[in-house]
């Protein structure tokens, strides 16, 4: 179970997660002799060459929710330094896929870098396995050294967080390299098993330009076995292929599955504020074939639960639910679970909120 809290105090913002120090939770360090190799990551663009640079290092949608600081963040940096230089390095193998996540994310960076190598990456030890939650790194770019390390899990972030970092200069002693391989392996890690594919024979797929694949983390067949549905890493949505591999679209949160769990006491305004943010994310988990429908997919997803409390606070839960969608993305039926068998199985977040000047 994890806990967050956000409290919004217009012009202050202020997000909170439970569960103690971010020392003790997750934490990234610069290998030694690794600061030649840092500075060249950066140094192919002419702008990143000298000064400091604030570095988010992500790779996405590991941690969604977590995404959801980034762009507060960069705000609160801009606020206390509009000079700042704010660059993302993603660690994934596929560029086409991570462009249009970024895109999709709406976020407020000024450089963009694409490590399909993990070449970033490999210069630094993780405690929790490399990029398992975005970081915000603040480097100097002329020497390659590493500053300061911010995990975007565990932190209380607020505006007086971002001047610290602002006014920190000095550089993180580097320690040395980690026994242990640095592997990607997210909030949690899963035994890696071969998938069960519904068919015996290849057929390449076509790729769209304009919703590019990632990597399938599960594949279905249809009904009438016409269709063949996989769920994308990346995208975190299922993408529809008919048997011959043609591009049929993909299946994305509605905004009828965004609303379905917000109480219609939320102001318009709160709840573009949080969408806009990206801190509240419709998350699809799994898909299931459809034992009586021949173009539907059964989707298992996180919903945002979002209500006033009776202090004027707001809630923010997890609302566990099954969708059956159709391949047009027409939402067929949503189905909540009441309760699960053991408590282990449901992921419970819980975000209280103030917006005393709104309510």
């Amino acid at each position: 179970m994890e806990q967050f809290s956000l409290v919004f105090n217009p012009p202050t913002l202020s997000f909170s997660c439970a569960g103690g120090s971010q020392d003790l939770l997750y934490s990234m360090q610069q290998i030694v002799g690794s600061e030649s190799e840092v500075k060249a990551v950066f140094a192919k663009d002419e702008q990143l060459r000298t000064g400091e640079a604030y570095i988010f290092h992500v790779k996405p949608m590991v941690c969604p929710r977590c995404e959801g600081l980034i762009n507060p963040l960069i705000g609160m940096l801009k606020k206390a330094d509009p000079q700042s230089r704010i660059v993302m390095v993603v660690d994934y193998p596929r560029k086409k896929p991570v462009f249009n996540f970024v895109q999709e994310r709406n976020f407020n960076i000024d450089y963009l870098l694409i490590d399909t190598t993990a070449r970033f990456a490999e210069q630094f030890n993780y405690s929790a396995g490399r990029t398992s939650i975005p970081f915000c790194l603040k480097i100097d770019l002329s020497s390659g050294q590493l500053l300061r390390a911010l995990p975007l899990l565990g932190i209380s972030l607020n505006q007086s967080l971002a001047d610290e970092l602002i006014n920190d200069h000095t550089p993180e002693i580097p320690v040395q390299r980690s026994q242990t391989k640095n592997v990607s392996i997210g909030i949690q890690a899963f035994e890696a098993k071969e998938p069960k594919l519904p068919f015996d024979r290849f057929t390449a797929l076509v790729e769209d330009d304009r919703q590019p694949y990632s990597q399938p983390l599960k594949l279905v067949m249809s009904k009438d076995e016409k269709h063949w549905i996989f769920l994308d890493d990346i995208a975190q949505k299922p993408f529809v292929y008919d048997t011959r591999g043609n591009f049929v679209g993909t299946l994305s949160p509605s905004t009828e599955e965004k609303k379905k769990y917000v109480s219609p006491d939320i102001q318009d305004e709160i709840y573009m504020f949080l969408e806009k943010s990206n801190i509240l994310n419709v998350i699809y988990l799994d898909i299931y074939p459809t034992p009586d429908c021949d173009d539907c997919v059964c989707i298992s997803t996180s919903l945002p639960e979002v209500f006033y409390e009776p202090d004027t606070s707001i809630a923010y839960y997890n609302k566990i639910a099954f969708i059956r969608k159709r391949f047009n993305n027409e939402v067929a039926s949503i189905d909540t679970i009441a309760e699960m068998p053991t408590p282990g199985y449901v992921l419970h977040h819980k975000k209280p909120f103030s917006f005393p000047n709104l309510h």
